[in-house]
């Protein structure tokens, strides 16, 4: 056992082992003290982590409900297009609306 005041010949052995053993706690304290505020920082990390890939879903599900739109307008107008440009716009709308239902489910 290493204790603090092992060179001086007027200290008791049980008073430097107590001293040693009062050191070993509180650095063992600051020890736990540091891997709590660690721990808790990691934590912290992984909630900003979360928010930012929901915020991150959130603003893709904006962009592409706003395209769901302008091609519904476009849609509406069908007059304008032939058989096959309607056909791809209606399969690409197909493809929004999954991509954003997949979105909603992933944060539910």
């Amino acid at each position: 056992m290493f204790c603090l005041y092992e060179n001086r010949p007027d200290a008791g052995e049980e008073y430097s082992c107590t001293i040693y053993l009062i050191w070993q706690m509180l650095s063992e304290k600051k020890l736990n003290i540091r891997n709590k505020k660690k721990e808790r920082m990691s934590q912290h990390k992984l909630k900003q982590k979360k928010k930012q890939k929901f915020f991150a879903a959130l603003k893709k599900e904006k962009h592409l409900r706003s395209n769901i739109k302008q091609e519904t307008m476009i849609l509406k107008n069908m007059c304008l297009f032939r058989q096959k440009e309607k056909k791809t716009l209606i399969f690409k709308l197909k493809n929004r609306i999954r991509a954003i239902l997949l979105l909603n489910s992933m944060f539910k």
